[in-house]
C-alpha cells in the first residue's frame, strides 16, 4: 500500500459520504421546500376564489394583506405594473413577462420593493382574467441551510485532507520497525538492506518483496546448512575412529558410529544426555573425561576394549556450543591399535626368535674358525669337515637373513594382480627338478586353471615352500602328489614322507620349529619355510589345513576365497 493509494481510498470515502450528505440534506430541504409550495398553492387558490374581476381586487388584498410577510400581486394582461399588491408602492419587478413564464410555477426572485429575496407562485384566475402572484420572502433558515451545505462540504473536505495526511505519515512510522526487522534479517543473510523508499513506490508491496526475498533466501541457507551438516555426519561417521564430543556440562553433543559401535551405545539415546550415565566415572575414560573438562588438560592413555586394544586421546576444546558450567569441552579420539600392537609383539617375537637362531650357527662357525686359527684342527680331513659345516651353517644364516628381509616386506602394502596357480605350480616344479631327482620321487600332477587375485612373489614362495618341504621330508622313491582343484578352490600337496605327530601339527608353522632336526641339519633347513606360509596365508586371508601320519605322509590343503 502506497500513498497514492491512500489519497484514493480516502477520496473516494469522501465523496461517498459527501453524496449521503447531500442526499440527506437535499431530502430535508426538499420536504421544507414542498411544505412552502403547498402553502402558496394553498393561498393562491384561496386568493382565486375570492377574486371574482378587477373591481373587488383590492378588497381582496386588503384581506390578504393582514397575513404576516405574505405578499400577494394582482396582474392585468401585459401590464408590468401590479393593478392591486398588499405593499403600498410596489416596483415592476420585470413585470409581466416573468409572471407570464412561471404560470404554475415556484420559482424565486429578489424583491426590490421587499428588498429580499421572496418565493413566489403564479396562477391564471380565469373567471376575473386576472394573473395571480403569491409569495413568501425566502426564509433565513433556507438561506443558512445552503450555507451550512457550502461550509460543511468545505470543512469535511479539509478534515480528510488532513486525515489523509495524517494516514500516510501514520502508515510510513508504522512500516519503520518492519523495515528495521526486515533490514536486520537481510544483514543476517547478507542481503542488501531496504533502500530509502520513493514517494510514488508501495512501501508495503518492496517490503513484502523484500521478506520474500529473503524467506527465499534464509530456506536455501537452511538447505544448505543441512546439506553441510549430512556431508559433516557423513565424514565423521564414516571415520574409523571414534569420536566424542562432551561439552562443558558434561553432555555428550556428538558420537560418530564407530565410537557408539565400540562402546555399545544408542546414538539417539546418549545424545544430549550426561555421559555418566553411560560412561562409568570409575573408568579410565570416565576419569579422563572429568579430568580435561575441570582441567583443561591433554590426555592420553591406552585401554582394552571388547578384548581389542585402543589408545584414547583427550583433548580440551574451546567453542561457543561447548561452553557450560565450565569453560571448556572435551573432544575424545579412539584408536584401534590391536593390529599395531600384534604386530609389534610379533617383530619382538620374531627377532628374539631370530636373534637366538642365529646364535646357534654364528657360534658354530666361530668356533671352527676359531679351531682352525688356534691349530686345533690341521689334518685336511678335519679341514675339510670343518668348512663343509661352515657353509651348512653360513647357509642356514643366510636362509634365516633371507626370511627376516622377506617377513618385514610382508609388513607393507603390495601389489596384487591374477594369476594362474597352475602355470606357477609347473614353474616351481621345473625349477626344483634337480632336488626331486635326488630324492627320486614319483610326481603325479592334477592341475586345473584356478585364477587367484595375489602378488606374484607371494604366490611363488607359497608353492614353493609347501613343495619344497613336501620333497625334503619324503622318503626316498616316494610320491609327491600336487593338486590344483578349480571346483574346491584349492592348492594341495601329499607326499609319503615321515608325516607329524598329531600334537606338534600345529606347531610346524612357527618360525624355526623343525619336526626332525637331525634331517634338518643333513639338508640345511632353517625351520622357516611354513613360517612364510603361515604369514602369507594370513595376509591374504587364505585358510590353510594339514592331515599327517606318522611314517605315511602328510597333506597340506591351502583354499583360496
Amino acid at each position: 500500500m502506497n500513498k497514492k493509494r491512500i489519497l484514493i481510498q480516502n477520496i473516494v470515502f469522501f465523496l461517498v459520504s459527501s453524496i449521503i450528505y447531500l442526499i440527506s440534506f437535499l431530502l430535508i430541504y426538499g420536504i421544507t421546500n414542498n411544505e412552502t409550495v403547498r402553502s402558496l398553492k394553498s393561498y393562491a387558490q384561496q386568493v382565486n376564489s375570492e377574486l371574482v374581476s378587477e373591481s373587488n381586487a383590492d378588497d381582496v388584498i386588503i384581506k390578504f394583506s393582514l397575513i404576516d410577510n405574505f405578499r400577494v400581486s394582482i396582474y392585468k394582461e401585459n401590464t408590468d405594473a401590479p393593478i392591486a399588491d398588499t405593499r403600498a408602492f410596489p416596483s415592476n419587478e420585470e413585470g409581466f413577462y416573468k409572471i407570464s413564464q412561471n404560470i404554475d410555477k415556484i420559482y424565486y426572485q429578489f424583491s426590490d420593493t421587499l428588498s429580499t429575496d421572496m418565493v413566489y407562485y403564479t396562477s391564471f384566475d380565469e373567471d376575473s382574467s386576472l394573473y395571480v402572484r403569491v409569495g413568501f420572502p425566502r426564509s433565513d433558515s433556507q438561506k443558512y441551510t445552503m450555507y451550512m451545505l457550502y461550509f460543511s462540504l468545505s470543512g469535511f473536505l479539509l478534515l480528510d485532507i488532513v486525515f489523509v495526511i495524517y494516514s500516510i505519515l501514520n502508515f510510513k512510522k508504522s512500516l519503520q520497525p518492519l523495515k528495521l526487522a526486515t533490514n536486520r534479517i537481510q544483514e543476517i543473510v547478507g542481503k542488501n538492506k531496504v533502500s530509502n523508499l520513493k514517494p510514488d513506490n508501495d512501501d508495503l508491496k518492496i517490503l513484502s518483496s523484500s521478506i520474500d526475498e529473503v524467506g527465499i533466501e534464509f530456506k536455501k541457507q537452511l538447505q544448505e546448512t543441512d546439506e553441510s551438516r549430512q556431508k559433516l555426519n557423513f565424514i565423521i561417521n564414516s571415520i574409523s575412529q571414534g569420536i566424542i564430543v562432551i561439552d562443558a556440562n558434561f553432555n555428550i553433543i556428538m558420537i560418530n558410529n564407530s565410537a557408539a559401535s565400540l562402546l555399545k551405545l544408542d546414538k539417539d539415546e546418549v545424545i544430549n544426555e550426561v555421559y555418566d550415565k553411560f560412561i562409568s566415572e570409575d573408568s579410565k575414560l570416565g576419569k579422563a573425561i572429568s579430568d580435561v573438562v575441570k582441567t583443561e588438560n591433554y590426555t592420553r592413555f591406552d585401554d582394552k576394549v571388547n578384548d581389542l586394544d585402543y589408545m584414547f586421546e583427550l583433548n580440551s576444546i574451546d567453542y561457543q556450543w561447548t561452553r557450560g558450567v565450565n569453560k571448556h569441552g572435551c573432544l575424545v579420539f579412539m584408536y584401534d591399535i590391536t593390529s599395531q600392537k600384534n604386530a609389534d609383539e610379533m617383530q619382538r617375537e620374531f627377532f628374539a626368535n631370530t636373534s637366538h637362531e642365529l646364535k646357534s650357527p654364528l657360534t658354530s662357525i666361530l668356533g671352527y674358525q676359531e679351531m682352525i686359527k688356534e691349530g686345533i684342527i690341521t689334518s685336511e680331513e678335519e679341514l675339510k669337515d670343518a668348512n663343509e659345516r661352515t657353509l651348512k651353517e653360513a647357509r642356514r644364516m643366510k636362509g634365516i637373513v633371507k626370511y627376516m628381509l622377506e617377513n618385514s616386506r610382508n609388513l607393507d602394502v603390495i601389489s596384487v594382480s591374477e594369476h594362474n596357480i597352475k602355470k606357477y605350480v609347473n614353474i616351481v616344479l621345473d625349477s626344483l627338478y634337480f632336488e626331486i631327482k635326488e630324492q627320486k620321487l614319483n610326481v603325479v600332477t592334477h592341475l586345473d586353471d584356478l585364477i587367484v587375485k595375489i602378488n606374484h612373489d607371494d604366490l611363488d614362495k607359497l608353492i614353493r615352500n609347501i613343495i619344497t618341504n613336501a620333497i625334503k621330508y619324503n622318503k626316498v622313491g616316494g610320491t609327491l602328489e600336487v593338486v590344483v582343484d578349480n571346483k574346491e578352490k584349492a592348492f594341495i600337496v601329499i607326499d609319503t614322507g615321515i608325516g607329524i605327530k598329531q600334537s606338534e601339527v600345529d606347531k610346524v608353522f612357527e618360525r624355526f620349529y623343525m619336526v626332525d632336526k637331525g634331517r634338518n641339519r643333513e639338508n640345511d633347513s632353517s625351520g622357516i619355510g611354513l613360517s612364510i606360509v603361515k604369514n602369507i596365508c594370513n595376509y591374504y586371508n587364505l585358510k590353510i589345513e594339514v592331515t599327517s601320519e606318522i611314517n605315511k605322509g602328510s597333506v597340506f590343503k591351502i583354499i583360496f576365497h
